[in-house]
């Protein structure tokens, strides 16, 4: 990461723009993620030649962007909660 441009978008937005362009990327993201599932089906494909896991790919790295320039938002935390959660994913699928 680039730490002078890190520096500079945050220097520029407020907590709440980024915040409402989370927002805008999660939907996206979630329509990104659908489309794949309908390209996969064999009824009620989404329309076009399109590389649907791409834009996926794109949809998460803007979410992971908008994520990153948050200042209220502590990494460790965050790494603890993925680790908790993945945990309980695991014991769930074993039950």
């Amino acid at each position: 990461m680039n730490l002078k441009m890190n520096e500079y978008i945050k220097n520029r937005l407020s907590e709440e723009m980024i915040l409402g362009q989370l927002m805008e990327e999660c939907a996206e993201l979630i329509q990104a993620a659908h489309k794949v599932i309908r390209s996969r089906q064999v009824v009620n494909r989404p329309h076009g030649d399109c590389d649907y896991v791409a834009a996926l790919e794109e949809e998460i790295a803007d979410v992971m962007l908008c994520v990153s320039k948050l200042s209220c938002i502590d990494g460790d935390k965050i790494e603890s909660w993925i680790i908790s959660k993945e945990a309980r994913w695991e014991q769930r699928l074993r039950e």
